[in-house]
Parts: C-alpha cells; structure tokens; sequence
C-alpha cells in the first residue's frame, strides 16, 4: 500500500508540475520577436511615405502595433497569451528598448516633416540599436524559457524513475 501511495504522489507531483508549467512562453517570445522587425519596418515605411510610395496609415499602423505589443510585454495580456516579463533583468531589457523607442519614434516623426538627410541619418544610427536591444530582450526570454523546460523535464525524468523504483521494489516486496 505505501509503494503504491508513493507512485500515487510521484504521479501527482509530475502532473501538477507540468501543468503549472505551462506558459505562454511561445507567445511572448513570438510577440517580442515581432518587435524586432517592426522597428525595421517602420523606417522602410517611413522611406517610402517620402517618396510617395508608401501609406502614411500604414507607418501608423505600425507605429501603434509596436506600441500595443510593447504594452503587452511589459504588463502581460492573458487575452493574447503574453506573460509579462519572467525576470527583474527582462523588464529592464524591456523598459530600456521603450525608451530608445520613444527616441526612434520621434526620429521618424522628424523625418516625416522634414525629410532631410540630416533626420534620414538619425533614423539610420538609432534602427540598429533598437534592433540590437530588442534582440537582447527576446535572447533573454528564449534562454529562461529554456532553462525552465529543463527543469521541468528533470522534474519529470526523477519523478518517473522514483515510479519505476517502486514499482519494481513492489513487484519484489
């Protein structure tokens, strides 16, 4: 009866902590993933809106995308499947690319009423960084994501030998 109270547990144990487990990790790392090529989309929008080519609705379509979807990773949104951030050190990440975005916004703000080289250039130095610390805040969450699946799979891997354990040691009994 103890051996079988004991599988009993280990199962229980193993069950709980996969479905507690569960996250949305998926969805917030494809969500900060997203940022990463908004910000490039959103200066190619900008080109294109000055040289008539491109719809100014669009670049504020994006513009208003980026802004939603970095509320969202800050804050969480179960509605969408966002968790907010797993760390103190990803919302840092994450603060910090909302203030070079607010930067690069009003950069691209500038450009749009006066489309000079000088407004071009600045667009152009502030694109990378802000794709470089995005980068950053996506390579953080992949890697605890990461380190929390194998957590969970040593969890499960200990749990199912204790149950093999005592099953054999209850056979032997």
């Amino acid at each position: 009866s103890f051996s079988y109270f004991m599988i009993f547990i280990f199962a229980v144990v193993t069950a709980l902590s996969l479905y507690f487990s569960l996250s949305n990790d998926a969805e917030t790392i494809n969500e900060a993933g997203r940022q990463r090529m908004l910000s490039q989309r959103l200066a190619k929008e900008a080109v294109m809106v000055v040289q008539d080519v491109g719809d100014k609705a669009a670049l504020e379509k994006t513009i208003q995308l980026f802004n939603d979807s970095h509320l969202r990773l800050i804050n969480g949104d179960p509605k969408t499947g966002i968790s907010p951030p797993a760390s103190p050190e990803i919302r840092a990440q994450l603060e910090q690319v909302g203030r070079l975005w607010q930067s690069y916004q009003d950069a691209i703000r500038n450009y749009l009423k006066s489309p000079d080289q000088a407004n071009l250039k600045v667009i152009y130095l502030q694109a990378p960084i802000i794709l470089k610390e995005m980068n950053s805040a996506v390579v953080m969450m992949a890697d605890r994501s990461k380190t929390a699946v194998q957590n969970q799979q040593l969890l499960a891997l200990g749990m199912t030998a204790g149950i093999l354990l005592l099953v054999i040691l209850g056979r032997m009994f």
